[in-house]
């Protein structure tokens, strides 16, 4: 069954997401992930959006904040 994550951590660089090393390990563990939802600042939002985009399966980026959902909107050719 696919799900959408949402997690959320302490208040780092990221704002109050996980680093993107920890969501890709997630990511790479559980396979039916079909989208992640983002609580970041925009700095975690560029950093965790671009490692998404490397995966091998599409996640699709979904924004929790309604500022920055735009960002990764469209797919890109990393």
């Amino acid at each position: 069954m696919p799900i959408i994550a949402h997690p959320t951590s302490g208040l780092s660089m990221y704002g109050v997401g996980l680093p993107v090393g920890l969501t890709l390990k997630i990511r790479q563990e559980v396979k039916n992930v079909v989208g992640w939802k983002m609580t970041y600042s925009y700095y975690g939002w560029k950093t965790v959006a671009e490692g998404l985009r490397i995966l091998d399966h599409h996640v699709g980026i979904l924004g929790a904040p309604s500022d920055l959902w735009h960002v990764f909107f469209y797919k890109r050719d990393v």
